[in-house]
């Protein structure tokens, strides 16, 4: 039994137990001849190519070698030195991402005895060890039924479809990605905060559609972790579907937490988990996100109060007491040092200030002497009381993502009719984190669009929303009166 290496003329780049995969020369051209015009091989085409096009195919191929260090491979027997078909890895451009990519085309005679497999994996071992890719992926199409159970050999996982111009036609193709095993191994670096923030936007936008909150962090090893906590009124067809535009499809796991395939719009590893509808596990992870702002603030108080410009949100909130009927009683959800109740107070309005950290109460309790404050989670404020205005300035943009629709159907609970209403919140939607003074803080807006979807939904007139610094918007809203 002899391996055909030292006769072969191209340069060699790997072998597996049957094959040799090298780099193609002109003395290929009848080897390629045998697939590339051989009609039952290149049937997902839909044509066999003319003798140009295989000359064409061939210098396509030499010039990836030299600018890309990989294409297709000519796959030959190791024991005949007879050529098998063509293995490679191929450079994508798919929705303007690049990608690399895995492909096998074998000659007729050869096909159904696990070449394409086992040259595959050998492409794969190549490109996560030698090349250092992160992901593979394939694109396949939809009828070709041998290239589908390859690639569920080789353990790719679906993630979508695009139509793929070929020659002068455009051709739907399922799209397949298989990750590097090692990006789990526990001694990898763990993934940075802006690969989680990176997940976190793509994932907001869907979970503050349908409710709920999402909650994401090390999933072990580089692997950045969503899980995401659907509120119970939340289709879950429906959810699935809009994951699905993502590019999210499941891939295992149970009926309580159901895992998806990561989608290709990320370049780094990830894994989703989608929880069963369970107000007990959504309500923990939210609870969860409001502990971890209220601790945040509790360590920062004296810091923030001290930080801040009292400038800051000065002229919007002029402009918005000069709206106001002298007198009336303002709920001031998140009030924390009291900055604005201390106002407020001089303008001769009744001031109740809520807010969960003691701390910042310390603080607003000696700034504001003359409020009344409460000290709780604005979610979980109850009052009896109706206000005529309520003030909610930098402190909605705490809340989970999914969130904001039911707090805004609080407030106009809360306000008398023909009430008034200043809130700030971000104007892109999706989630955030950002840092004071090293203390960790998540951020979330359903954005200007959600805004006023939900703002009409919770019974609020918008009067205005404006833009008074990036990505930070101030709303006036009222309750219409009877």
């Amino acid at each position: 039994m002899g391996d055909c290496r030292e006769k072969t003329p191209g340069r060699v780049i790997l072998a597996t137990e049957r094959l040799i995969l090298r780099e193609m020369t002109e003395e290929d051209l009848p080897a390629l001849r045998s697939m590339l015009q051989d009609i039952e091989v290149m049937y997902a085409w839909e044509h066999a190519f003319s003798e140009e096009e295989v000359r064409q195919w061939l210098a396509r191929m030499l010039f990836r070698y030299r600018e890309y260090g990989c294409g297709y491979w000519l796959a030959v027997e190791r024991n005949s030195g007879e050529a098998v078909g063509q293995i490679g890895l191929i450079p994508e451009e798919i929705e303007g991402r690049s990608h690399l990519g895995v492909g096998w085309m074998l000659r007729r005679e050869f096909q159904h005895r696990g070449y394409a497999t086992e040259g595959a994996r050998g492409c794969l071992d190549f490109a996560f060890r030698v090349r250092k890719a992160g992901r593979v992926i394939a694109d396949i199409r939809p009828e070709n039924a041998s290239s589908l159970r390859v690639a569920a050999r080789l353990g790719m996982l679906r993630a979508g479809r695009y139509e793929k111009p070929v020659g002068d036609r455009i051709m739907v193709h399922d799209l397949f990605s298989v990750r590097d095993p090692r990006a789990e191994a526990p001694d990898r670096p763990p993934p940075s905060p802006e690969q989680r923030a990176e997940l976190e936007q793509l994932l907001a936008p869907v979970v503050a559609r349908f409710g709920g909150h999402l909650k994401v962090g090390c999933g072990g090893g580089s692997v950045v972790r969503a899980d995401c906590f659907p509120a119970g009124t939340a289709s879950r067809t429906e959810l699935k579907n809009s994951l699905a535009e993502l590019g999210f499809f499941p891939c295992g796991g149970t009926a309580r937490e159901e895992r998806f395939a990561e989608t290709l719009r990320l370049p780094f590893r990830h894994d989703l988990v989608l929880h069963a509808a369970d107000e007990a596990a959504t309500c923990a992870a939210v609870a969860s996100c409001h502990r971890q702002v209220r601790e945040g603030y509790d360590r920062i108080a004296t810091w923030i109060a001290g930080a801040t410009p009292g400038s800051y949100g000065r002229e919007a909130l002029e402009a918005w007491i000069a709206r106001l009927p002298a007198g009336i009683s303002i709920l001031e959800l998140g009030c924390g040092w009291g900055r604005q109740t201390q106002l407020l107070l001089e303008r001769g309005f009744r001031v109740t200030g809520v807010d969960f950290s003691g701390e910042l109460l310390k603080l607003a309790r000696r700034n504001a002497p003359g409020a009344t404050f409460v000290q709780c989670d604005a979610a979980e404020f109850r009052s009896a009381e109706r206000f005529g205005a309520v003030l909610a300035w930098d402190s909605l943009f705490h809340l989970a993502i999914g969130e904001h629709g039911a707090m805004l159907r609080r407030i106009a609970s809360w306000l008398e009719p023909g009430g008034h209403l200043l809130l700030t919140g971000g104007v892109r939607p999706g989630i955030a984190s950002g840092r004071m003074q090293n203390v960790e803080f998540p951020y979330s807006s359903p954005g200007r669009a959600g805004w006023e979807k939900l703002l009409p939904e919770a019974g609020l007139r918008i009067v205005s929303l404006t833009d008074d610094q990036p990505d930070h918007l101030v709303i006036v809203a009222e309750r219409p009166g009877v």
